[in-house]
């Protein structure tokens, strides 16, 4: 899907160069698996005949759609979309069970080790690479301890690999583990308008 490919965590596994042939054991096992539990598990092959018999109804068999039920990961690619990250370690507890402000730390996290690798990589190959980041309140949902915690490693991972980052936000707390050099200051100035200090 559009959204996997866009995220950190699938782009961190394309640098991860990692050969999708040796998925290929476990990509079986799951095709088995997911024959069997289709196959033993009596509500599902219902559900998979009300399906097919709702669809002939609806518009005949002459597209010959023949829905069939299955876990998604029956190819190596499949396998590394249905990867995701969970929290809590054991517990396993998957990212949106979690608060929104921890989410978001997962995905500054990500970010940041994103960054630092394709900067590696691309230095390795004597590639330029500029990107710049922009945030608008990534303060929101984050705990004050939290927000303080979290950009003071990102930016000064930010600064020690000379990446511009360009922050919006209306939190001091965010604000406190700044540089004064790094701060812009917007006020509004009535008719004068907006100025930048």
């Amino acid at each position: 899907s559009k959204s996997w490919r866009r995220s950190p965590l699938s782009q961190l596994l394309k640098l991860a160069d990692l050969p999708l042939e040796s998925l290929q054991p476990y990509v079986d096992t799951i095709k088995e698996a997911s024959e069997k539990v289709v196959s033993e598990v009596l509500p599902l092959q219902s559900l998979e005949s009300e399906i097919q018999n709702r669809l002939d109804k609806m518009i005949g068999s002459l597209y010959g759609l023949d829905p069939q039920l299955g876990l998604k990961a029956t190819t190596p690619e499949a396998l590394l979309e249905a990867l995701t990250l969970f929290a809590d370690g054991a517990q396993r507890r998957p990212l949106d069970r979690i608060s929104l402000g921890l989410q978001n730390v997962f995905y500054l996290s990500l970010l940041s080790l994103l960054l630092e690798k394709r900067q590696i990589k691309r230095n390795t190959k004597k590639e330029p690479f500029m990107p710049i980041v922009a945030l608008e309140e990534p303060e929101a949902h984050l705990h004050p301890h939290l927000q303080r915690l979290v950009f003071k490693d990102f930016l000064g991972e930010a600064e020690k690999r000379k990446l511009p980052v360009l922050i919006s936000t209306h939190s001091p707390h965010l604000v406190s583990v700044t540089q004064l050099k790094d701060l812009v200051l917007l006020k509004n100035h009535g008719r004068d308008g907006c100025k930048a200090t």
